[in-house]
């Protein structure tokens, strides 16, 4: 009689099956996607970790006037969370979007000091992206829109979150 693992190795894989996926990470889905399917994205603000508690986010603005806010660490809210820019918002977003020199700036503002964020701005222009990454001395037009970005990341009602 010849002898096969075959059914020995089944019955421990059922056995330590439930183990094994206890160990894995939970994968995080969110919950809806403020864009909706046709929302094109006119500016993106990630804020970076610096040694401190820094808070570390990316606020997302689409053409179609919502926003979403990825709240990672010592933000107002964790997780993902959407809401529509209310009139103000929307204006004072899109006139500094559009008042900004893109293509002009540089592409990187670096600092001397280590321990700063970085601070990382992409707009969707006319069929173009450009990306401005820096740590300080951002010029003052992008300082405002970082501003205005960070003042609408603490305001507002706010939908979503996360589910793990």
């Amino acid at each position: 009689m010849r002898f096969s693992p075959a059914p020995i190795f089944t019955i421990i894989l059922i056995l330590f099956l439930p183990f094994i996926h206890a160990c894995t990470p939970a994968k995080v889905k969110m919950l809806s996607d403020p864009a909706g399917t046709d929302g094109e994205i006119l500016v993106e603000y990630r804020k970076g970790p610096c040694f401190g508690t820094c808070p570390v986010s990316v606020t997302t603005v689409y053409e179609n006037r919502m926003v979403g806010f990825d709240g990672q660490r010592y933000t107002p809210r964790t997780g993902y969370f959407f809401r529509a820019l209310n009139g103000r918002e929307w204006k004072a977003v899109r006139r500094l979007v559009e008042r900004a020199d893109w293509w002009g700036y540089p592409e990187r503002f670096d600092s001397d000091i280590a321990d700063l964020p970085t601070y990382t701005l992409t707009v969707y222009l006319d069929g173009r992206s450009r990306t401005i990454t820096g740590k300080e001395g951002f010029p003052d037009v992008l300082q405002q829109l970082m501003a205005e970005l960070d003042l609408i990341g603490k305001e507002g009602q706010w939908d979503g979150g996360i589910l793990e």
